[in-house]
């Protein structure tokens, strides 16, 4: 993850942070939305301290990911404004103290184009038992988990199942589709409402069971404020329109 640090060599005065690796964050023109798996919660800094955290993540030499990190010296960064951001930031749990780990991976995905949306063609959908009982499989496992487990857990399970398997090469889309054919229509068996967070889930244990490995992307719209996320494979997205999800802010890509 991005790093806030500076090589404590010479001086008391230089202090290491990072942002730990259970929090992920998006930078737009006048915001800074921050995702904190371990709390499940978002966080944000609008518009002077916003700007503030852009121009001290780009003081630095070296990167870490997807921003700057920054050489924070205490005896020079002292005005009352950058004090009171990483006073902040801290009380948030979202700058702590120490050096940073290895960074992981950032995921990046091009912009959503196509969609596997109802108004499509979405091939054969007949249906085997098999499929039956992997669909009551994958739901019941995602209301569990959603229920019982924190959602850190949850998602860092996603992800290491994918970096075992990969996405599964170039999948096939023919098969995709035909495969988010049978979610689409097993849906209403199952008696849940449709939630964004459990429906793209259990669409990924879903495609998990037959060898599909896309990629499960949180977003959020600051005007009005909403939280989302939606399945999507390369520049396709599985179970959402693809010009809704363009007008999102994506946060966290797994």
């Amino acid at each position: 993850m991005p790093a806030f640090s500076a090589t404590n060599d010479r001086t008391a005065n230089v202090a290491h942070y990072h942002i730990p690796a259970h929090i992920s964050f998006a930078v737009t023109t006048d915001a800074v939305i921050f995702m904190d798996l371990r709390d499940d919660c978002y966080r944000l800094l609008a518009g002077p301290q916003a700007h503030l955290f852009r121009s001290l993540s780009h003081q630095t030499t070296r990167s870490t990911g997807a921003l700057r990190g920054f050489d924070f010296d205490e005896s020079q960064q002292t005005t009352p404004e950058c004090s009171a951001l990483i006073a902040t930031l801290i009380a948030g749990n979202i700058l702590v103290a120490g050096l940073e780990p290895p960074p992981r991976p950032v995921l990046t995905l091009p912009a959503p184009l196509q969609e596997l949306t109802e108004g499509t063609n979405l091939g054969p959908t007949h249906v085997h038992t098999r499929d039956i009982w992997r669909f009551w499989r994958a739901c019941v496992r995602s209301s569990w988990n959603l229920r019982h487990r924190p959602i850190e857990r949850t998602i860092r399970a996603v992800e290491h199942r994918r970096e075992r398997h990969g996405s599964g090469g170039r999948m096939d889309m023919y098969a995709l589709r035909h495969h988010v054919a049978l979610f689409r229509r097993l849906r209403h068996l199952y008696p849940r409402d449709f939630l964004c967070l459990f429906d793209s889930l259990a669409l990924l244990e879903f495609l998990a069971l037959y060898g599909f490995f896309p990629n499960w992307v949180f977003a959020v719209s600051l005007t009005p404020w909403s939280a989302h996320c939606w399945v999507q494979h390369e520049d396709v997205v599985l179970n959402e329109c693809a010009e809704a999800a363009a007008r999102y802010i994506t946060v966290l890509i797994v």
